[in-house]
């Protein structure tokens, strides 16, 4: 311990269950803000989770919270990579909602990602239905989408 009884960085983020860590990995830890409570309550969820998951949940702003709320929007089975995955492209347990009640309720991890990458929304939708295009699939969304139709 540091003088004044507080512990130093590296020993609370070992007692958060990091033992083997590199001094790049501590310095990225920090650097990110990762803290050993962030490390507690990542790891209750995923216990196999590495420091460079961590980071990369902490970039992407992946609170503990995070996955039950995709859970409940639909996403029973996603990984953490996938979780990752999903708030860098910006799919919201919002969005999946969105899609779902514009008529898309059984797209998968990745059919959600593609889409919003491609920027498939709830208003291109509605644009395509207005133009007597209903009952398209993704695929058929995405084409239309690529190819700049409207």
């Amino acid at each position: 311990p540091e003088p004044g009884g507080s512990q130093s960085y590296i020993d609370e983020i070992r007692s958060a269950g990091l033992t083997n860590i590199s001094v790049d990995d501590l310095i990225a830890l920090k650097i990110q803000g990762v803290t050993p409570d962030y490390i507690r309550k990542i790891r209750a969820q995923w216990s196999d989770v590495s420091i460079h998951d961590l980071i990369a949940m902490r970039v992407q702003g992946i609170q503990p919270s995070d996955l039950a709320q995709y859970r409940q929007s639909g996403l029973k089975d996603i990984s953490l990579h996938q979780l990752i995955a999903l708030k860098a492209v910006g799919v919201t347990p919002e969005y999946i909602r969105a899609m779902q009640a514009a008529g898309f309720s059984h797209l998968s991890t990745h059919e959600y990602l593609s889409a919003k990458a491609l920027g498939i929304t709830p208003e291109f939708i509605q644009k395509a239905h207005a133009h007597g295009f209903s009952n398209l699939t993704m695929r058929q969304l995405i084409g239309l989408k690529i190819a700049n139709v409207f």
